[in-house]
């Protein structure tokens, strides 16, 4: 379950979603190693859809890529009534995962929407 707050903190919503499926430090080719981590939305969320977040590192080119990929629509009446309005909420929950994992690679330092320091 995740708790967000919308309109500036005036509204609070419990979001239920459940872990679909998790991959730890896959080997891929080249030296390389993914991550990812999938979880879809149960009754009671606004929004029903999933979302993939993967975290790959290739040593070689000393990169490392972040792919978030989300499939959602309303869910329920009020969901669908809603989610014409809610793109703006969704784009700040994915920058916000961005930055925190930014900062969790990073340190204290972070590259990301609010580009840290």
């Amino acid at each position: 379950v995740t708790f967000a707050g919308a309109l500036g903190g005036f509204m609070w919503v419990l979001n239920p979603c459940r872990q679909v499926y998790s991959v730890s430090d896959m080997r891929q080719r080249g030296g390389g190693v993914l991550t990812q981590v999938a979880y879809a939305t149960l009754e009671g969320h606004l929004i029903e859809g999933e979302e993939r977040l993967s975290v790959s590192m290739q040593p070689s080119e000393k990169t490392v890529t972040l792919t978030l990929r989300s499939v959602s629509r309303g869910s329920g009446r009020a969901g669908k009534l809603l989610f014409p309005f809610m793109g703006g909420m969704q784009r700040r929950f994915f920058l916000d995962q961005v930055e925190c994992l930014s900062k969790g690679v990073l340190g204290a330092k972070c590259w990301g929407p609010k580009n840290c320091t």
